[in-house]
């Protein structure tokens, strides 16, 4: 996933930028927590995570999938042309 552009949202550029001062060597995983606004365990999820997969390890999963309850593009149309 290192090669792929993603975009991130402000709040996945901050978690970023924590873990990259994670790795620095900046703050520790205890000062980070508060900063991610997460508990000591998630830390160590997500640096794991972001050491693995890069910064787009950051963005949500289910993003540009549409929800299976979600109604389809036509059917909306037509509500709204008999509205």
């Amino acid at each position: 996933m290192r090669d792929e552009w993603v975009t991130l949202t402000a709040a996945e550029q901050k978690r970023v930028l924590v873990l990259n001062h994670l790795e620095q060597g900046a703050v520790t995983v205890a000062e980070a927590a508060p900063l991610l606004g997460v508990s000591v365990r998630p830390v160590k999820r997500l640096r794991a995570e972001y050491w693995r997969a890069g910064a787009g390890a950051q963005a949500h999963g289910n993003r540009g999938w549409r929800r299976a309850n979600s109604v389809e593009m036509e059917a909306a149309r037509r509500v709204v042309e008999r509205a």
